[in-house]
């Protein structure tokens, strides 16, 4: 990756120069006494690992240099975890595994000194590095397999769900292997994954008919066999979608059986909708008489466990016209209006078959009856579908003063959006109620407009409607909520002007602390990125003293100095805030936001020509986010610039390429650690990729210039070159324009 990208790639902001030597070093300084002791520690541990004890003492190539310096901060974490002083070991040996990723040795260390020093997350990452090795880890399988569904792609969850499962049933971890199978069942359950979950329903399916063929543990029994009827459940989901039909009966059946209360002599929901269910199974089979005969044995029971699903799977499956089925649902509903489900079944009905005026009856009553999203939804649909532009501005105003914003009816405002002519009248129903004194607007109409407007993209609309907002409730705390929402989507358009009002106009209405402290912190950013940046840290500066437990919060300060080009005070900003906070926060939430404010001070000192502590920045940033992509390219890219641990460097960009394969930036930096590494002709695809857009980078274009011009392409290097002169000119960067000219003028006069 190009130095002007450093930071682009972590989506960071604008980058410039520091000129500021700070702060202790991350890794601890090795005296020369304590040198011997450290080798005497390694050479003595019961870890031999051949690929660290087998190094000469003197290096002969830089490939042994990282080896050896990874050696002693090895020695240096055993030294530190012998003492019990685990943080400063762990950061230790997440150096050591940076300098040396091939060792299995520092990992086998590594991952159960965190959990030792209770960082589960950092623990599970390298473990699942063990797992994808096929290494032993002492680390919870169950654990990592879970902590892969939150952090990667889902098809490496699932991989390593795979490996975790092989794991524990190699170790005959009956514990782990119950879990693991248990998990997996229902994350492809919730992710609509089924085929993912059929072995671990048919190993469970067994495993819950003959337990005498485990040893779990009292915990484990508790989970798996206390709730017998809800896994059983799950198992005949994951059957039924994948087509499994007797077996996916067999399952509901057992729910069903197993929901008896012996107590009460009373079923729960697995029993009462045993007939939805066999009706699911029927109608997948084309038994459609059968079916009708199980729905209609349900729907008669009154259970409402199944909701409007069952009155869907009724229609699908009763072979009965619109007109009678709408007939028939209506009397059942007049005679016990109290069925919601129904309810909001009619209403949809009528609003898939265009019959907005008895869509309206359904949802104005469902609306009447209880505080229901579902059914100001359907609401609005029907006044939209009716045309009438008044209830749908009331309907607008409801909306955003009980869910703060639009969001939940975007699929009928398209609607009303690709039909200009009732967009108008609503604009105009609106505008007269602003000046009608008898039946004045409310605020949240006005708001409601004005989100209207924004979905518009009719900025005037929204600017004019959030004013006549503010004035009608003037006071009225109930406002903050959809202002700030306000506030937000302005931001999201990039109106840094507009979302300033609206957090500003929150503040003003004198919200509790919490609510204050949140508003702030966006304010910050809108002022920031509309660069009033006095007024940005002043805001900043009250969120962070309100906030001082928040790392994300205090984060503003150093961003807000880096965005108004005071390099010098944010990089002292960030160091200040990292060395006052990364040994006392330990939440996932905090880790991950002094991850972000270590690259970001990394990126500074490689701008600034600071490459030994641009480096050690992030090593310890990838120390603890060891898969991280950006982190990968970035620290890749810096020791491939400088022609240190090319070999290494190159892994590490290959991974990052593997996760974003197109990233510019990561493309850049692979073609670049290619051409340090002499390989300039297979430089040149990645190279070349990176500069397909239309506005390529200007750095990536002069490295593009540099790699056909050592591929003895100089027609083609001039080309790129000349484009990034251009790109540079037009960004007013005349000292690379000039640099890259040189070389144009270079190549010339060799080539005459």
């Amino acid at each position: 990756m190009s130095p002007t990208l450093f930071a682009a790639a972590r989506l960071r902001v604008l980058r410039t120069i520091v000129s500021l030597l700070v702060f202790a070093s991350i890794a601890p300084v090795i005296s020369a006494q304590e040198s011997q002791a450290l080798s005497d520690v390694a050479a003595a541990s019961e870890l031999h690992d051949p690929a660290l004890l087998s190094l000469p003492q003197t290096s002969a190539s830089d490939d042994q240099q990282r080896k050896n310096e990874s050696l002693a901060l090895f020695g240096k974490g055993r030294l530190l975890e012998r003492s019990g002083e685990y943080p400063s070991a762990i950061a230790a040996y997440q150096k050591a595994w940076v300098l040396h990723p091939e060792s299995e040795q520092i990992l086998a260390r590594l991952v159960p000194a965190c959990f030792r020093a209770d960082l589960p997350s950092v623990g599970y990452r390298y473990g699942s590095i063990c797992l994808a090795r096929g290494w032993s880890t002492v680390a919870p399988l169950r654990g990592i397999a879970f902590h892969s569904i939150l952090e990667d792609p889902p098809e490496q969850a699932w991989l390593n769900y795979e490996r975790a499962i092989a794991a524990a049933k190699a170790d005959a971890d009956d514990d782990a292997l119950l879990g693991l199978h248990y998990d997996r069942l229902r994350m492809a359950y919730l992710n609509a994954t089924p085929v993912i979950g059929l072995p671990s329903a048919e190993f469970l399916v067994d495993a819950m008919a003959q337990p005498e063929k485990f040893a779990p543990s009292d915990e484990t029994k508790e989970e798996l066999w206390g709730q017998e009827s809800i896994i059983h459940s799950l198992i005949a989901e994951v059957f039924l979608a994948n087509g499994k039909y007797e077996s996916a009966e067999r399952s509901f059946r057992r729910a069903a059986q197993q929901s008896v209360d012996g107590e009460e002599g009373t079923k729960d929901d697995a029993n009462a909708t045993l007939p939805y269910e066999l009706a699911r199974i029927r109608e997948k089979q084309n038994r459609l008489d059968e079916a009708r005969v199980e729905i209609q044995a349900y729907l008669d029971s009154n259970s409402q466990e199944a909701g409007v699903d069952a009155w869907e799977l009724y229609e699908r499956v009763s072979q009965l016209n619109s007109k009678a089925l709408a007939k028939e649902l209506g009397d059942r509903w007049e005679a016990s209006s109290s069925d919601r489900d129904l309810g909001h079944f009619l209403a949809d009905f009528h609003l898939r078959h265009g019959q907005y005026e008895q869509a309206l009856v359904y949802a104005e009553r469902l609306a009447e009856m209880a505080e229901d999203s579902v059914a100001q939804m359907r609401l609005l649909a029907a006044q939209i579908g009716n045309g009438k532009p008044g209830p749908i501005v009331a309907s607008l105003g409801r909306i955003t003063k009980f869910y703060g914003n639009l969001d939940l009816v975007e699929e009928s405002l398209k609607k009303l959006l690709l039909n200009e002519t009732q967009f108008q009248q609503v604009i105009e129903t609106a505008n007269q109620r602003c000046n009608d004194k008898k039946r004045p607007i409310l605020w949240n109409e006005c708001l409601g407009v004005a989100f209207l407007g924004l979905a518009a993209e009719r900025n005037d609309v929204a600017t004019d409607f959030v004013a006549a907002g503010k004035k009608s409730g003037k006071g009225q705390s109930a406002m903050v909520g959809p202002l700030f929402s306000y506030g937000e989507k302005c931001l999201d358009l990039e109106q840094y002007d507009e979302a300033m009002g609206a957090f500003e106009a929150c503040i003003a209405l004198e919200p509790d602390g919490d609510e204050v402290d949140d508003i702030r912190f966006y304010l910050s950013f809108a002022q920031q990125m509309n660069g009033d940046y006095d007024a940005a840290l002043v805001t900043a500066t009250k969120s962070a003293e309100a906030v001082p437990d928040s790392i994300a919060v205090q984060l503003r300060i150093p961003r807000i100095l880096y965005a108004a080009g005071k390099i010098v005070d944010a990089t002292a900003s960030l160091a200040e805030l990292i060395g006052k906070t990364d040994d006392e926060f330990r939440d996932d939430d905090a880790r991950a936001d002094l991850f972000d404010a270590k690259v970001l001070l990394a990126s500074l000192y490689s701008d600034a020509g600071e490459f030994d502590l641009a480096e050690r920045w992030l090593v310890a940033a990838l120390g603890e986010f060891p898969t991280d992509p950006g982190a990968n390219n970035d620290l890749g890219y810096l020791w491939a610039d400088q022609g240190k641990h090319l070999a290494l460097a190159k892994r590490m960009i290959e991974a990052a390429v593997a996760i974003e394969p197109d990233n510019i930036a990561f493309l850049d930096s692979l073609g670049w650690t290619l051409y340090r590494q002499g390989k300039a002709a297979a430089a040149i695809e990645p190279l070349e990729k990176a500069c397909a857009g239309e506005v390529p980078d200007g750095v990536i274009l002069d490295h593009l210039g540099d790699v056909y011009q050592a591929a003895d392409k100089p027609q083609r290097a001039s080309d790129a070159w000349t484009r990034a002169v251009t790109v540079f000119q037009e960004g007013k960067e005349d000292q690379k324009a000039e640099r890259v000219q040189q070389k144009i003028d270079a190549s010339r006069r060799e080539n005459r």
